[in-house]
């Protein structure tokens, strides 16, 4: 009963999200954004805010002294390894996926990076209030950069029949929905972990956090379709950096996270050796090969494989 519920929470955070990201492409459109930029920032917010809401419900349980920690990290890390395996992979297995070396570079480099804050602010056991606020600043002067450095002549088009009015109000019902939903999927999450006796990092990583990268997948797929492959990879690369970088970060701010020693010690470095492997497949021929999105899949399977496993132990 419980993972119906998770699943039916997790219905309703995508629907959520749908709803804002409608409403924030119609403001990207009317002030004519570029694919690039709106990919790793409307785009990467909007498909994340699922993540977002998850952890900031997170968060205010903690501080109220229902201990969440563990399935908030979980869920973004394991939201991240499906996002940069799965994700990329079945998007690759569909289309061959090319981008330019420039992006690659910027971008990939910046996620590599974000998982290295991470880990070093979680190191010692606990990601804390100041840790949080850096992590946010840094985030913030990265989009920065993004919007000074992107040309804005190249825009994601929508109809336009959608007035800024209702723009608001798919981002306002949007926002509802989201909170909504967040708590029906934590509770049921805490339930779930509670009744058959599995770790809460581990019900984040296998069932919310794959769960909550759903968007990613169905907004790349969109936007390649379009023939916006760029808004693709910026879309899965700016999701990355804002899941482990930003939204950790403001969830720290509301209330201190502990860091689980398997996190530390495995998923971490295992996410930031998988993003750089993805990296050197893009720089090695600008395009993501379906030998190598197979690859891809393959490796989350065994990510799954490996933490199924712990929970059994």
């Amino acid at each position: 009963m419980e993972l119906a519920f998770i699943i039916l929470g997790l219905i309703g955070l995508v629907v959520g999200a749908e709803l804002i990201i409608k409403g924030a492409l119609a403001f990207a459109d009317h002030y004519k954004l570029s694919n690039a930029f709106v990919g790793l920032t409307i785009l990467a917010v909007g498909t994340d805010l699922p993540e977002l809401f998850i952890v900031l419900t997170g968060s205010l349980y903690t501080l109220g002294g229902v201990e969440m920690s563990d399935l908030v990290i979980g869920e973004i890390i394991g939201s991240a390894m499906a996002q940069i395996t799965i994700v990329l992979g079945l998007l690759g297995i569909l289309g061959l996926i090319s981008t330019q070396k420039k992006r690659i570079i910027r971008d990939g480099v910046m996620m590599l990076f974000s998982v290295l804050i991470v880990f070093l602010a979680g190191f010692d056991g606990t990601i804390d209030f100041v840790e949080g606020v850096v992590m946010v600043l840094v985030y913030v002067l990265y989009v920065w950069g993004l919007y000074k450095g992107e040309k804005v002549n190249k825009t994601f088009r929508l109809p336009k029949n959608i007035s800024l009015i209702w723009a608001s109000f798919y981002l306002f019902g949007g926002f509802i929905v989201l909170l909504f939903f967040s708590n029906i999927t934590l509770d049921n999450a805490i339930l779930l972990s509670t009744r058959f006796n599995i770790p809460q990092y581990i019900v984040g990583f296998l069932v919310v956090g794959l769960g909550t990268s759903l968007p990613e997948l169905v907004t790349s797929l969109i936007a390649i379709r379009k023939k916006a492959v760029g808004m693709a990879i910026g879309n899965l690369f700016g999701s990355n950096i804002l899941d482990v970088l930003c939204i950790v970060g403001i969830g720290a701010t509301i209330a201190d996270f502990s860091i689980h020693p398997s996190i530390i010690q495995f998923d971490i470095p295992f996410l930031f050796v998988v993003s750089l492997f993805v990296i050197l497949l893009f720089l090695k021929t600008k395009k993501l090969s379906r030998k190598g999105s197979v690859t891809l899949v393959l490796i989350y399977v065994l990510f799954f494989v490996l933490k199924l496993s712990a929970a059994t132990l």
